[in-house]
């Protein structure tokens, strides 16, 4: 096995380029001195630190950068086909196939199906991918905390704290959790743009936010499906104090109604067709200890990443330390600051919208917390959409955001801005060891990946399907076998959702087997007509098998949509097709695009 370079070589090169920056920046000041250095620049430069590493040629050692270009590969060859939103993956479970893309995020796939496109290999649009969102967290933080608070150093703090949230670099370079990562990036734009859209009602507000909350869905159901309450909470503190409540209601709601309605073609039939498989039904939920959020046991609590693989799910030490801390603006508001704390907060007492945002993001992070706890497991185990969440420190990511946020608002009142960055440096160095997994494996390729795909998964665990235990599956000698009887079978045409054959039965009658994992949709032809056929077999259950009398046939066994899907995803084009429509009525008619603004005219002198 080939790797390079060395970990410690890594955190050398890390170390060189963090000073290159810091001296850069210096130098800038000492050129510039009356030019103000722009923070939003800063954290741009800042989130490029722990991502010079992704650009080493090869795969990871340890995480999922491998397992994402086997899942994206037959994702974009289905696409090439004309599937526009690909269910089927035929090298699945030995070339049995299974139904991969109906459970699993779609977003990421699309987004590197795009890269690849564009020239990438799969492995680099992976890569690419996880940059993006890197940065694009950053900037979606940044953007939402100072429209909240106005306030340059809160946003730049909070953007920090969240970029290197010790999760957020675990998702990226150890577990490579695609979904995840990308889900960092989009979940501050969703309440960015629920914020945008309190101020001013317009098209473009309603569709920003039905988008960016459409994408988080896409990205990573479980996580959307715990940011929805948090959403709902958000938008009940933005609730205006004029005439202009029952407005606000109806476009809020139509802003939820529009993503569900967006991203239909995705939930709906995920929903309905789990039940096909032990996805929901056989769901545990693994739940660190309380200590594993609190200290990482390698290299002085320093690295988050054991020496076998094991992970550390530490929030941060900082981002405790800044969580207590802002406890102390609520002592502060009641004019009980005193002695060395007046040294360091201002005496500005926080304003009632902070105060509002402060206790809902206060008392999100406390309720997530005690989820991430085994003590909660009830709540898991009675919730059934819950089941597939599988681990509670998948939470992290939320509470990673929602202490950002605390920490952001304790910024705004610290008396000197620079002591404010100078925790912000420490926040970015105590996590430099994790700046890039251990090392690069340079014989994975595109070329490796794909040559062995029917190998790279014999097993799919709790998503099995009713039918048969598809973890026990062996490769099939032949697409369609003859199973009683005497026919030739000769394949004429093949992609993943289409096989063709011409079937010739030399006997009275003869009984044929798909050589394909049956899940709805798997229709049979015979001479351009539906044909009857049945998948619990005694012999062969779980395979669509089906019989024919003597003479010649043209046989079409074709993945095809089930009722739901169908419906579904008509509704979601067609909402897309009217999404689109009003976008650009928002750009070429902006005044017209323009329904209410909180903002009231000014009254007229007499």
């Amino acid at each position: 096995m080939c790797s390079m370079p060395e970990p410690y070589n890594m955190v050398v090169i890390s170390a060189i380029i963090t000073f290159g920056l810091v001296a850069a920046l210096f130098v800038y000041r000492y050129i510039f001195p009356k030019k103000k250095l722009k923070l939003f620049f800063v954290l741009i430069l800042l989130s490029l630190l722990p991502l010079w590493s992704i650009l080493r040629p090869g795969s990871y050692e340890s995480g999922d950068l491998a397992i994402h270009a086997t899942f994206a590969m037959p994702f974009f060859d289905s696409l090439k086909e004309g599937n526009v939103v690909p269910i089927w993956n035929s090298y699945f479970l030995q070339g049995n196939g299974y139904p991969l893309y109906a459970f699993t995020y779609p977003f990421p796939y699309y987004a590197i199906s795009l890269f690849h496109v564009a020239g990438f290999s799969f492995i680099d649009s992976i890569k690419a991918l996880l940059i993006v969102s890197f940065i694009g967290s950053g900037v979606g933080i940044y953007a939402f905390v100072k429209k909240e608070l106005q306030s340059d150093i809160s946003a730049f703090t909070a953007a920090v704290f969240y970029l290197f949230a010790p999760y957020h670099l675990i998702d990226m370079h150890f577990r490579v959790a695609l979904g995840e990562t990308i889900a960092f990036m989009i979940l501050p734009f969703c309440f960015f743009m629920l914020k945008n859209m309190s101020k001013t009602l317009s098209y473009k507000n309603l569709m920003g936010f039905a988008f960016a909350f459409g994408l988080l869905i896409l990205s990573h159901q479980a996580i959307a499906l715990i940011t929805l309450p948090l959403l709902l909470m958000y938008a009940a503190t933005l609730y205006p104090t004029n005439l202009q409540k029952l407005r606000y209601t109806i476009f809020v709601g139509a802003g939820f109604i529009l993503t569900l309605a967006l991203t239909l073609f995705y939930w709906l039939p995920l929903l309905v067709e789990s039940k096909y498989t032990n996805i929901l039904s056989a769901g545990t939920i693994e739940f660190p200890t309380m200590r594993e959020f609190f200290y990482s046991p390698w290299r002085w609590g320093f690295l988050y990443q054991g020496h076998q693989g094991e992970l550390s799910f530490i929030l941060g030490y900082i981002h405790w330390i800044g969580i207590a801390l802002s406890l102390l603006l609520l002592i502060k508001n009641k004019g009980h600051i005193f002695g060395i704390l007046s040294k360091f907060f201002s005496s500005k007492s926080m304003i009632y919208r902070e105060k509002v945002l402060y206790a809902m993001v206060l008392g999100a992070f406390i309720t997530l917390f005690f989820m991430t706890q085994k003590v909660s497991q009830p709540i898991w185990t009675s919730i059934t959409l819950l089941h597939g969440f599988q681990f509670s420190y998948r939470l992290l990511l939320l509470l990673a955001f929602l202490s950002s946020i605390l920490i952001g608002i304790l910024a705004k009142y610290i008396k000197r801005p620079t002591i404010v960055l100078v925790v912000c440096a420490i926040t970015i160095g105590i996590t430099i060891l994790n700046w890039g997994n251990r090392k690069t494996v340079l014989n994975v390729t595109d070329a490796t990946i794909r040559a062995n795909l029917l190998q790279s998964f014999t097993k799919v665990g709790p998503g099995r399907t009713v039918w048969v235990d598809t973890d026990m599956l062996k490769p099939p000698k032949t697409p369609m076998e003859i199973t009683q009887g005497k026919a030739e079978i000769t394949q004429t045409y093949r992609t993943s959702t289409t096989h063709r054959y011409t079937v010739r039965v030399d006997s009275d009658t003869a009984i044929l087997k798909e050589n394909t994992l049956y899940f709805p949709g798997w229709t049979v032809f015979v001479d351009e007509r539906s044909y009857p056929m049945s998948f619990t077999n005694a012999s062969s259950p779980g395979f669509p098998m089906f019989s024919l009398l003597r003479g010649k046939y043209d046989v079409e066994v074709k993945f095809v949509d089930t009722p739901v899907r169908f419906f579904s995803k008509r509704i979601s084009f067609g909402v897309a097709l009217i999404m689109l429509e009003l976008f650009l009525f928002s750009v070429f008619r902006p005044h017209s695009a323009k329904i209410v603004s909180w903002q009231k005219p000014p009254r007229s002198r007499r």
